[in-house]
């Protein structure tokens, strides 16, 4: 995008837009939100360099809660934060649980590991509209234990006993004497002690039910939210694909020589139903790889847009099979028994179940043959299967 500024052309790109508009239009009701967005630690780091200095200050209370020596508090999300503000209420539900500010909790978004597969489906995945039914409840759970393991771990400090412990906005008190310690003076010692199993959430979340803002809504409006595309590695490599326009179809012939002659590519690589294209930039990659001539097998799915969709629609409701998902009384019998049966047919257009960001993932070569990810994918496990040699 080109603009006029103080008389000047300038070149800016749709994100530096985004900033500047979002700088104009926010309000002074979100900056309290954008400043707790300021401690959401999605930002991808580089793979292989780890976050070695934060784990150095943090102390994992669960696999979901850690803490920091400053009494800072993070919780490790499982699931992706894709609209449906999922995080904010996870979030809620484990400051409810310390007995903490909804502001006090930031986020951070997990690695793939077994710990946080989804409790009903046992894989780690983000979809259909299940993050706070199958999360709320554990996350409450693991919000309580740790609640209890902090005050074990006071108790143990202060020499009293736990019962005789309140929790105060990230302290825990010993009313009878008035002494206190953080929840970072005791996390290194409550990180020792087992997870209980049994710990009680609270009877009386002070959050639940209560409208809260959301934490991702500033930096998608003003241009700062780091999305997987965003990812950027020194000597970095850029990729485009082509596809065959039908399901089945194969790459039948190319020239793969006048490709490589194009600008910025380094390399051209097959795939099963489709063609890659490797150079130092993206646009260059996609460049190549569209103006190059190839021509596609004849096999394949004869279908190769929704149009003819409807006909295939109306002839499996003839023949079947269909899957009953659940049966309440006995339907045959009801339109049996009844002397007039209404009946309608409805019908929607074809829509991909598409990402509103373009699929991407960065591939990071390790030296010892191993290789780390960041992928923009709602499915955690899914990647961590595809990749493997």
């Amino acid at each position: 995008m080109v603009c006029t500024l103080e008389g000047k052309m300038v070149s800016a790109s749709r994100r530096d837009v985004l900033r500047l508009g979002g700088a104009l239009m926010l309000s002074a009701a979100w900056f309290r939100s954008a400043a707790r967005a300021d401690r959401v630690h999605g930002e991808p780091a580089r793979p292989g360099e780890g976050a070695a200095s934060g784990a150095a200050r943090e102390s994992p209370i669960t696999a979901w809660v850690r803490i920091s020596r400053d009494g800072s508090v993070t919780l490790i999300a499982s699931q992706s934060e894709m609209g449906q503000g999922i995080t904010t209420t996870l979030a809620a539900a484990l400051a409810d649980e310390l007995y903490l500010p909804w502001g006090r909790v930031g986020i951070e978004f997990a690695p793939y590991d077994p710990a946080y597969r989804d409790p009903v489906f046992n894989w780690m995945f983000t979809g259909n509209s299940q993050g706070s039914s199958s999360f709320y409840e554990l996350m409450r759970k693991m919000g309580a234990a740790a609640r209890d393991m902090l005050v074990a771990a006071a108790a143990a400090r202060l020499g009293v006993s736990a019962q005789e412990l309140v929790l105060d906005e990230g302290n825990i008190r010993h009313p009878g004497t008035g002494r206190k310690v953080g929840f970072g003076e005791v996390a290194a010692e409550a990180a020792r002690l087992p997870v209980p199993k049994d710990a009680r959430p609270r009877r009386d979340p002070a959050l639940a039910g209560r409208a809260l803002p959301r934490w991702d809504i500033p930096p998608k409006v003003d241009g700062s939210a780091a999305f997987g595309i965003d990812v950027k590695l020194p000597g970095m490599l850029f990729a485009a694909v082509r596809c065959a326009p039908r399901f089945g179809a194969a790459l039948a012939r190319y020239d793969a020589e006048k490709i490589r002659q194009r600008p910025g590519v380094v390399a051209v690589v097959e795939l099963p139903h489709g063609l890659a294209a490797v150079a130092h930039g993206y646009w260059e990659a996609h460049q190549a790889l569209y103006a190059a001539d190839l021509t596609w097998s004849e096999g394949g799915s004869s279908l190769s847009s929704g149009e003819g969709l409807p006909a295939i629609y109306h002839e499996s409701l003839k023949s079947g099979s269909f899957q009953t998902h659940k049966t309440v009384g006995d339907p045959v019998a009801a339109f049996t028994g009844t002397a007039r049966v209404r009946t309608a047919l409805y019908e929607l257009p074809f829509q991909a179940h598409a990402t509103m960001e373009p699929m991407n993932c960065t591939a990071h070569p390790a030296s010892d043959d191993g290789c780390s990810g960041i992928s923009s994918s709602r499915r955690s496990s899914s990647p961590r299967r595809s990749t493997r040699p």
